[in-house]
């Protein structure tokens, strides 16, 4: 219980997307994630490895990305999808999360009412937007990386009227 209040103690000292990253990142050796891997392993990922994660996939995309706006992430659930998130955010994009099954115009329509420069996809061909594949920005180092927060994550909840 003490642990509790001492998290909502930091918390309270900034309500930030970079102060939240902090605190889950303090927990550096415990089990962030559980994923079944290749041949039905179950494969885990710490608090610091998805810092790691976090911190080369916001220098990936800050090399990408010299323009200031918003950045789409498409991908299916895995441990990528949160990584590609808190890079955006360390990278100083806001991430759009959209429907990693949506349909090519909706996801277009999507893109240009949040004025992204980008897209985070296995996809090809968003024209005008730069098109970053998984491969192009996780498993990279952070290097001299510097992190420039952003602190607004766009939700794209209707997948019915494809709209913001």
């Amino acid at each position: 219980m003490k642990e509790c209040y001492e998290i909502l103690e930091r918390l309270s000292a900034g309500y930030s997307y970079k102060n939240i990253f902090d605190i889950m990142c303090s927990f550096q050796g415990r089990i962030a994630a559980e994923y079944t891997g290749q041949n039905g392993k179950i494969c885990k990922i710490t608090y610091g490895e998805y810092e790691q994660r976090a911190k080369a996939a916001a220098a990936a995309i800050s090399k990408r990305l010299q323009q200031p706006g918003a950045v789409g992430i498409k991908l299916d659930n895995s441990p990528n999808w949160p990584t590609a998130v808190w890079g955006c955010l360390m990278a100083g994009h806001m991430p759009v999360l959209l429907d990693a099954r949506g349909e090519r115009n909706v996801t277009e329509h999507l893109l240009g009412q949040t004025a992204a420069v980008g897209i985070i996809t296995e996809e090809e061909g968003y024209q005008g937007y730069t098109v970053m594949k998984p491969e192009e920005i996780f498993g990279g180092e952070a290097g001299d990386f510097v992190p420039q927060w952003e602190d607004r994550i766009c939700l794209c909840t209707s997948g019915t009227t494809g709209t913001s």
